[in-house]
């Protein structure tokens, strides 16, 4: 009987603690410049910000796995709502960065 009580108490512990942590994700955002949209139709797409350029501002490397190249988007804005330059082909030796999926 004790156990049994112990039991209902754990599981109702578990439904109160699940239901006070539900989470809330706010609305997606395309991620846009003056060409468009910079991530389109491409889910093996994978950002990373960070301030590349030191301005204070986050700025965008964006790998592309269909191609395997890397592009630059510089972030022109300093306000929270970012406004990315024109892409810009990363390049090591004078080569492009590819990093092909094989």
């Amino acid at each position: 009987m004790r156990s049994q009580r112990l039991i209902w108490l754990i599981c109702a512990l578990v439904v109160i603690t699940a239901r006070a942590q539900v989470p809330n994700f706010d609305y997606y955002r395309f991620i846009t410049n003056d060409d468009g949209y910079i991530i389109e139709d491409n889910e093996y797409a994978c950002p990373c910000f960070g301030d590349w350029d030191g301005d204070g501002d986050q700025d965008m490397m964006l790998g592309v796995l269909y191609f395997g190249n890397i592009y630059y988007y510089e972030n022109l804005s300093l306000t929270i709502e970012p406004t990315f330059a024109p892409a810009q082909l990363m390049y090591a030796d004078g080569l492009p960065i590819s990093l092909n999926a094989a």
